[in-house]
Order: structure tokens, then C-alpha cells, then sequence
């Protein structure tokens, strides 16, 4: 059983309406760049973009302990869906800039307060702006946009839906305009010792459920591609991104065997059935279809996170691809 504690290092694994879906979130990251670059009167860019899913327990157990968290939720609903957190170098920014004071402590080890969060209201501002904007084209009746929930300065603030049992996190980098080249950091050793204690870029967070995520980016994406669909023949984009979108339940089975109805009906509590056949570096993983179970892949089982999970070790199975699909 010692593949049983086998952990599996992150490859590009998730979901292609994640990593497709990326670029709804552009216009939003420019818009707290260009917000921030106007309260710290220093120019911001935008970084690159990290994924990751987490289940609730993990999320609380390794989110920071403090920060700038604004929550947003459902109309009518009062647990939150949606999360921005930033970091609180954030707040030692806009803070020691708004109010003209030179940083006393590192930014490293800036505690945010009750007043970090009133400054910071134009970013906050700018953020439900756009957030907004993404909800705008939404298709999907079931989701009426977000508003404004509340904000606190950890995590332990803020009423998370407790439904949600798996969240996506969305970790946005910004950079100092210009970090990139390496002439322009030689010149910049040479300035105050206040913008020496800047850091290179700084990070906020979004967070949101899958599902919720999966139906913003399949509303833009049919947003984006409705102008490319034939006139004459439109059904075939419709039904693959029908298809794309759709929830199927997929399992992990260790080992099938057959047996007779009569021997199913004696069955007894604590009775052995064996499966010589098991091998945990070759599990199938399989979904119901229109026709029947179909097997579209083999797995090994082992350890992410803390978590059991199965590792893809061969191809997907030709049959399963989405341009046989269709």
C-alpha cells in the first residue's frame, strides 16, 4: 500500500474553462493597476495570473492571516461567493503615500487596520466596477450579479458560503512598471530609502466557486463566439459548447468483476469479496454517456494536498476527444 502515500506533484491539470476563462479577468486587473498606480503616484503593470483549487478547510488553514478582504454574494443572499483579498503590503502603500508619512515598519510585516480599508476605498471602488462589467453579459438566470457583502481584515470576517466545498483561487501579480528591466532595478538602488523597501510586485486574490466560474466563462465565451457562427448551420458551435460546458460524474474504479444475481442477494455485512485483479498504479477512470460507460483514461492513486487523488498516466482515450464528439 506504499502507493498509497505517494504524492503528486501540480501539472497543468485544470479545467479548460478556467484557464480559457482567464481573460474576463483582464480588464479588472488593469483596473486595479491603473487605481493603485494613481493613489501611490508610482506606475503598476500587470502580472502574471495563478490558479489554484482548494477545498474550504485547506483555504482557511493557508490563507493568510491578514489582509484587505472585501466580500460579495448573490442579491438577496447573505453568505458570500465571491472574495478579494489583497495583501497587506497593499495597504502599507496606500496608506503611507495617501497620508504623506514614511513607512516605520517593513513592509513585510505591515499589520492593516480599520483606516487601511477606508483608503483603500477608490480600489475597492474600481474593482466592483468592473466586477460588475463581467456579470454584465451574463446568460445564466440562476446568477443575478454580486453586490457588496461586507469587509474585514482576515478571512475569519467575512461569512463564506459554506456550500462551496471547492474554491477557485485567483492570484493576481502586479509589478512596479519597468521591473522587468534589469537597468532600470540598478538605478532604482540608488533612490529613497522608502522606495527601497518596496517589494517587486504584489499579489490579490479572487475567490470564487467552480461552478460559478464555469458559467461566467461559458457565457462570455458564447459572447465572443456568437459573430463566428454560421447563419445557415449554427447548431454545430451550439451544441459543442453545450457539450463543453456540461457536468458529467466521473469515477475512479479500482477493479470491476461480474457476478451472479444469486450471489449478489448473499451478500452479509463484513463479508470478503476479492479482487485479485487491483493495482493502484492502474485505475480506471470513467463517466456515464448517452450510450453507456465509456473509459477515457488510467490513473495511479496517491496524495495532492493532503488529499487522496488519481494521476493521469496515459493518453486520453481517442473515442473521449472533443472533436469526435460532435
Amino acid at each position: 500500500m506504499e502507493i498509497i502515500r505517494k504524492k503528486f506533484e501540480a501539472k497543468s491539470g485544470m479545467p479548460d474553462y478556467i484557464i480559457n476563462g482567464l481573460k474576463i479577468w483582464h480588464p479588472l486587473h488593469s483596473a486595479i493597476c491603473s487605481a493603485f498606480s494613481e493613489l501611490t503616484e508610482t506606475a503598476w503593470e500587470t502580472g502574471p495570473v495563478d490558479v489554484d483549487l482548494r477545498g474550504i478547510k485547506e483555504l482557511k488553514s493557508s490563507f493568510p492571516e491578514t489582509g484587505l478582504c472585501f466580500s460579495y454574494g448573490d442579491e438577496g443572499d447573505g453568505a458570500a461567493t465571491l472574495l478579494a483579498y489583497y495583501e497587506p503590503r497593499f495597504a502599507a502603500d496606500v496608506t503611507t503615500d495617501s497620508l504623506k508619512v514614511e513607512a516605520k515598519t517593513k513592509y513585510e510585516s505591515y499589520v492593516p487596520t480599520m483606516l487601511d480599508l477606508i483608503l483603500f476605498g477608490p480600489i475597492a471602488q474600481s474593482f466592483e466596477s468592473e466586477l460588475a462589467n463581467v456579470f454584465a453579459d451574463i446568460e445564466d438566470e440562476t446568477v443575478k450579479g454580486v453586490r457588496a457583502l461586507g469587509r474585514g481584515l482576515n478571512l475569519e470576517d467575512i461569512d463564506l458560503d459554506q456550500d462551496i466545498e471547492v474554491w477557485t483561487e485567483l492570484t493576481f501579480n502586479i509589478l512596479e512598471a519597468g521591473d522587468r528591466d534589469k537597468s532600470k532595478l540598478k538605478k532604482k538602488s540608488n533612490s529613497s530609502s522608502k522606495k527601497s523597501l518596496k517589494p517587486a510586485a504584489l499579489k490579490f486574490k479572487i475567490l470564487l466557486s467552480q461552478d460559478l466560474l464555469r458559467r461566467l466563462s461559458a457565457s462570455h465565451g458564447n459572447a465572443a463566439n456568437a459573430p463566428v457562427i454560421n447563419p445557415a448551420n449554427p447548431w454545430t458551435a451550439h451544441m459543442r459548447q453545450s457539450l463543453d460546458t456540461a457536468i458529467v460524474p466521473v469515477r475512479a474504479v479500482v477493479e470491476t468483476c461480474r457476478m451472479t444475481v444469486a450471489e449478489c442477494t448473499r451478500f452479509e455485512i463484513g463479508q470478503v469479496i476479492g479482487l485479485p485483479g487491483v493495482s493502484l498504479q492502474s485505475i480506471g477512470l470513467e463517466t456515464e454517456m448517452g450510450e453507456g460507460r465509456v473509459n477515457f483514461g488510467k490513473a495511479a492513486l496517491g496524495i495532492y494536498k493532503s488529499h487522496r487523488a488519481v494521476k493521469l498516466i496515459e493518453n486520453m482515450n481517442a473515442e473521449f476527444c472533443a472533436d469526435t464528439l460532435i
